[in-house]
This record gives C-alpha cells, structure tokens and sequence, in this order.
C-alpha cells in the first residue's frame, strides 16, 4: 500500500511542500514534504476508505487533507520560531467582520 500511494501522490506532495514554503519560508521544503508523508502513515484508513471512491472524488479529499495537514504544521512551526502561541490566533467569521465593518462605519461617520 506504501509504494501504490508514494507513486500516486509523489508530484502532489512536492507541489504543496513547493507551495506551503512559499507562503512560509521560514520552514524548510522537505519538513513539509515529510508532514505530508507522514499523513499517509497516520491515516491509513482514511486512505483505504477513499480508495474505494471515484478516483477525483479520492484525489479531492486526499488533497484538502494534505493541505489542512501543511497549514497545521506551518502555522505552529510558524508560531514557534516568532515566539507566539498558537492558541493566540483568532479567526473572525463573516458575521463577527460584518458587525465590525458597520461599527467601524459608524465611527468613521460620526467622526
């Protein structure tokens, strides 16, 4: 299974450590690379259960998961070397931006 999903995913995986380096290039290429591999060993049946879809439905999960697997692994590598936790990081979803924007607004009106 190992050599079937290496020979499968090879150029996939450099392409996103090539990718996920440019964004942060303070993390080396094949640090990445190997997250990546190593989502292979931690999810084997994951693996096998999309092995058994369509094969662009299988490449479409494997690829959002190596992906969601580079972000994790470079967000806190990436808070490890500048010093901050990453627990610190807050994502605001769209209606928490919306209520800032129009308070914001109104600010900037009434100024």
């Amino acid at each position: 299974m190992a050599q079937e999903y290496i020979a499968e995913y090879d150029a996939l995986v450099a392409s996103l450590a090539v990718e996920y380096h440019r964004r942060y290039p303070m993390l080396d290429v094949l640090d990445i690379q190997q997250t990546l591999w190593l989502w292979f060993l931690t999810h084997p049946r994951k693996y096998a259960e999309w092995s058994a879809l369509e094969q662009k439905d299988k490449d479409k999960l494997i690829a959002k998961s190596l992906r969601n697997a580079a972000i994790t692994y470079c967000e806190k590598e990436k808070a490890k070397s500048i010093g901050y936790e990453i627990g610190d990081l807050y994502y605001y979803d769209a209606t928490v931006r919306s209520i800032l924007a129009q308070h914001c607004r109104r600010i900037l009106r009434d100024s």
